[in-house]
């Protein structure tokens, strides 16, 4: 049996560290960030000014831009106000031009339940959220 003396200065100096540690909390903080990569989704946020009006149904106009529009083909949800607002089904109207700024704009027309009466017949920001996608797949789109 080994006896060591523990009040001895120079063999405690003598005694070589382990930093073992740092290989294994690395190895540990990678393997959280890829877990969370491969989980984590995210959105494309289309943001414009949209009108609210509700008669029988509440509806949300939104003008969007000829090269826009496919933006918000897969439109997963609307936010007003961060209130997350889902919509039943959508119309996209036909070409209008709007002379003023000279560019030619679709009114979309999103079907919503019934929404506050302080939003009624307002124009209000609103952002689109659409295109869910994992970040990995968005890194890979980016990078091919």
């Amino acid at each position: 049996m080994v006896d060591y003396n523990i009040n001895n200065k120079e063999y405690l100096l003598s005694i070589k560290p382990s930093y073992m540690f740092i290989p294994i909390s690395l190895l540990l903080s990678v393997i959280i960030l890829i877990i969370l990569i491969c989980i984590f989704k995210t959105y494309d946020v289309y943001n414009v000014k949209g009108f609210i009006s509700c008669n029988e149904k509440c509806n949300i106009s939104i003008p969007i831009e000829v090269n826009d529009i496919n933006k918000i083909k897969n439109i997963d949800f609307l936010k007003i106000n961060d209130n997350e607002i889902k919509y039943n089904n959508f119309l996209v109207g036909d070409i209008q031009i709007d002379e003023i700024n000279k560019i030619n704009f679709y009114n979309v027309n999103f079907e919503v339940d019934q929404l506050d009466n302080e939003l009624l017949n307002t124009f209000q920001d609103i952002k689109v959220y659409s295109n869910q996608e994992s970040i990995l797949y968005k890194f890979k789109k980016l990078l091919f």
